[in-house]
């Protein structure tokens, strides 16, 4: 069962040093819809934040790749000055001063590079 809340980013700009995301924070409680949310926070993750998959090759029968994803330590970026977080205006808890909801946006941007190999768009988180 869901909590009722939780957030969405959108990839807003890209260059070759840093990727943007703009994101906003929703609350089903509070009777907003996600339609109706605020893209207020912002997300800047520098470009060698993302790191690649390992590659395991099986070579049985047929040639297969298979993903091995890396852990992200993307609180030691946030630590480093990698990510910064600008928060959005609808947070309710913080964990050392960042959005949790973007925490978790930071997360799901990071390893879904990772199994897709591109950065995805946009992305939504729901607790």
């Amino acid at each position: 069962m869901s909590l009722g809340y939780g957030g969405k980013a959108q990839l807003s700009e890209k260059d070759n040093n840093n990727t943007f995301y703009k994101y906003g924070v929703y609350n089903w409680n509070d009777g907003q819809d996600i339609k109706d949310m605020n893209m207020d926070g912002i997300i800047r993750i520098d470009n060698t934040c993302f790191y690649e998959p390992e590659i395991h090759v099986c070579n049985k029968k047929h040639t297969k790749e298979k993903r091995i994803l890396r852990d992200v330590p993307y609180e030691q970026f946030i630590s480093d000055g990698k990510i910064e977080v600008v928060n959005s205006q609808k947070t309710w808890e913080f964990r050392n001063g960042v959005d949790v909801v973007a925490l978790c946006l930071i997360r799901k941007i990071l390893f879904s590079y990772q199994e897709d190999g591109f950065q995805r768009n946009e992305l939504t988180y729901f607790v």
